[in-house]
């Protein structure tokens, strides 16, 4: 893919959940090479994620984003440091930058990728992003990185009660109930 892009990924209150982050990258980007660097602390995606794609997995802080041309960040290439050694040096490729998420089409593009990230994890192939869904899904956009909604959507499936073992035997997997407020969200 010619260049590698590493960047730090936080967690927070997300205790031990790197891994999932990492399967939720591997989700939204299947194409990608994507393997931890230091574990815990870095992942490192080839070819880049899209500039869409947060990649700060704690509410509240920044979303970050590659750089589009090498004059907007560093310039580096790929020689030097081996893939995946965990070495950070001048030579192994851009480092994501913070930056302030664009609105609008990129906001739209984030929508139908935790869209069809839920469609994916729990099946629902037919499954349509109706009025209602994309209305809940950008309130909690404008409260959450992409990446955050994508570890709740994972995470409740690790919830028996959710998953039908329950008094009634019902499944709550609907993500309008995963992202009905803070505390779902956060669950």
């Amino acid at each position: 893919f010619g260049q590698e892009y590493t960047g730090k990924y936080r967690v927070k209150n997300f205790a031990n959940k790197f891994l999932i982050a990492l399967e939720d990258v591997k989700a939204v980007y299947p194409r990608a090479d994507v393997r931890v660097v230091e574990a815990g602390l870095r992942l490192c995606a080839s070819p880049p994620p899209i500039a869409a794609f947060s990649h700060t997995l704690s509410a509240g802080t920044a979303s970050s984003r590659v750089p589009e041309s090498a004059t907007e960040g560093e310039s580096r290439g790929s020689a030097g440091v081996p893939a995946g050694s965990g070495e950070a040096g001048p030579t192994q490729g851009r480092p994501i930058e913070p930056g302030p998420m664009p609105a609008g089409a990129v906001a739209e593009g984030a929508v139908e990728r935790v869209f069809a990230h839920w469609r994916q994890v729990y099946g629902y192939s037919k499954a349509v992003l109706d009025a209602k869904r994309r209305k809940v899904i950008t309130e909690a956009l404008g409260m959450y990185s992409e990446a955050d909604l994508c570890l709740c959507i994972t995470g409740y499936q690790s919830s028996p009660h959710h998953m039908g073992q329950n008094d009634h035997g019902t499944v709550y997997d609907d993500i309008e109930l995963f992202f009905r407020d803070a505390r779902h969200i956060e669950a």
